[in-house]
């Protein structure tokens, strides 16, 4: 892959998950964020009927994320650059990326889930939703986390003084 394909790759990673991309927090988004959408999928796929296993659920619900990840890399470093307008910049790539997440979702994750369209939507919107309030829920636990962190480096600065004080 093309440097420019990895450094947007990554770029978009970061500006969707807010941490820098190798950092123990981006891990934690990412798994947290992950695992919500796998199980919500999964639990909704077995609500609405369907015979899919769990390996065949997270396949299906990762086509969609991975073509519109490849829709929002391709169109970044080459559309955009040939799209001589301010918009561009800003809602060119994200909306070839929806597009085409929106077609997996008709069209790949429907044959794999062999469920209806409206249904398959639904369940990737609500995967989505899930994901989307699991990652709120991991972020608060994260910066809970870090400043307890920072408490408890504020106290052991400050025992040394104490004891030298008395």
């Amino acid at each position: 892959m093309s440097k420019a394909f990895i450094d947007s790759l990554i770029s978009l990673l970061t500006m969707v998950y807010g941490y820098e991309v190798g950092s123990s927090a981006f891990y934690i988004s990412v798994g947290i964020t992950l695992f919500a959408f796998f199980l919500v999928g999964r639990l909704l796929v077995a609500v609405f009927g369907g015979d899919s296993g769990i390996i065949a659920t997270i396949v299906a619900l990762s086509i969609p994320l991975l073509f519109a990840a490849l829709a929002y890399v391709v169109s970044d470093v080459y559309l955009v650059a040939a799209v001589d307008a301010e918009w561009a910049t800003s809602y060119l790539a994200w909306s070839v990326s929806g597009a085409l997440g929106l077609v997996a979702v008709i069209w790949l994750m429907r044959r794999i889930l062999d469920l209806n369209r409206s249904l398959c939507v639904l369940i990737y919107i609500i995967s989505l939703s899930g994901a989307v309030a699991a990652y709120f829920a991991g972020q608060a636990v994260i910066d809970f986390m870090e400043d307890a962190g920072e408490q408890v480096d504020q106290r052991e600065e400050q025992i040394p003084q104490a004891l030298s004080d008395t």
